[in-house]
């Protein structure tokens, strides 16, 4: 990613709910597997995915914004 769509994820990524943006972090930041973030977050896997699928398209939805902007 180029500086200015890294400086742009991160401030969506920032904007997400609290366990959500703590739950990106874990996953793509730290590299720990959906079970272990389920284990942290005490929670279940399925919550953990589903949690995931919505961070994401928000996300996805923010950067494509962005590229439109």
């Amino acid at each position: 990613l180029r500086n200015i769509e890294r400086e742009k994820l991160w401030e969506a990524i920032g904007k997400l709910p609290e366990q959500d943006m703590q739950l990106v972090k874990l996953l793509y930041f730290k590299e720990i597997t959906v079970k272990k973030a389920a284990e942290i977050l005490r929670c279940s896997r399925k919550t953990v995915k589903n949690r995931n699928r919505k961070a994401l398209e928000i996300l996805n939805a923010a950067m494509k914004e962005e590229i439109s902007s």
